[in-house]
């Protein structure tokens, strides 16, 4: 991190508003991840402009000073802060950083992710797609509550697909080896990709199911935008990327989406109709998503999964 972000990013930490969230936004602390490209980068300047302290979490600090560049952004309402969701190590340090710096969160958007034409393995022996969207932010998520710096009336948006509609999860995909969910029977990486956002989704209804208990006052969600113009259809087969973006919605309209649903007048929740939002995917999903059943045995097979990296995983819990 470059000295004068370190300058700008201790600055953000003694400058955190701690009031309550309302549904306004203005002096809340947001953490964005994947905020240099698409979704992310659009959302982290729309949450800056409305008057937020933005953590942009990312892997790459010149995509994030190029795109301050581009944007003209005022620098004093974001900042960069290292993160590399295809290592589990770089997720435990994110949060130490945080919790070492007293930063307590307002806002957290999971949208980081992933989209690889083939299977394809991380450092930490996981497959890319089931490790960056899904492991690596249940893991962001559960050690955050844990060091305990998401603010009481927070929300936690999980940014989805509706491509997770088209594979779904059986008893070969639960099987697991090497430390990690058996892929073997997975049709390439869109398979993956899809599979790795159902279980985000079932892990945004477990997770508002069971922060009631201890959390009644956070906000849990997930949004699925439909097709954004974004470079995850760079992958896809015969250049079908170029033809299929011209039928899909703006990044910047998906980050004034996403305002709209964090400054919302909040409801009650405890099913998934306060749980989910976006296009018409919500009353689409399979019975299995929905079951609570099989939300537990996804959370119990995660955590176990992540306890083969490191003991401390397994004993993650709100």
């Amino acid at each position: 991190m470059s000295y004068l972000y370190v300058i700008a990013f201790c600055a953000l930490v003694f400058s955190v508003n701690m009031q309550a969230f309302n549904g306004d936004v203005r002096g809340k602390t947001c953490i964005v991840t994947g905020a240099t490209s698409g979704i992310g980068k659009e959302t982290a300047f729309n949450l800056a402009a409305q008057g937020c302290k933005v953590i942009a979490a990312a892997r790459n600090e010149d995509a994030f000073l190029a795109m301050m560049r581009e944007k003209n952004a005022p620098s004093h309402n974001m900042s960069f802060l290292f993160l590399d969701l295809s290592s589990l190590q770089s997720v435990i340090s994110f949060v130490d950083k945080l919790a070492k710096n007293q930063i307590a969160i307002d806002v957290l958007v999971n949208n980081a992710g992933v989209f690889q034409k083939e299977l394809v393995t991380t450092n930490d022996g996981l497959e890319s797609s089931l490790q960056v969207n899904y492991l690596a932010p249940f893991l962001l998520t559960e050690t955050m509550f844990k060091k305990g710096i998401i603010n009481e009336n927070a929300v936690i948006l999980n940014i989805v697909s509706e491509r997770l509609q088209l594979f779904s999860l059986n008893a070969d995909v639960w099987s697991s080896y090497g430390g990690g969910i058996d892929w073997s029977s997975v049709l390439g990486g869109d398979a993956a990709y899809a599979r790795s956002k159902l279980m985000m989704l079932m892990y945004s209804l477990w997770l508002a199911r069971n922060v009631l208990a201890t959390h009644p006052s956070i906000r849990i969600m997930a949004f699925h935008p439909g097709g954004v113009k974004t470079k995850i259809y760079d992958n896809l087969p015969l250049g079908l990327g170029k033809f299929v973006r011209l039928f899909m919605k703006s990044p910047e309209r998906v980050a004034q989406e996403i305002y709209t649903i964090l400054t919302a007048d909040p409801s009650p929740q405890g099913d998934e109709k306060q749980v989910l939002f976006g296009t018409s995917l919500g009353y689409t999903i399979s019975r299995f998503a929905l079951s609570e059943i099989n939300q537990d045995h996804l959370i119990e097979e995660t955590r176990r999964i992540l306890s083969l990296y490191d003991g401390e995983f397994v004993s993650i819990s709100l």
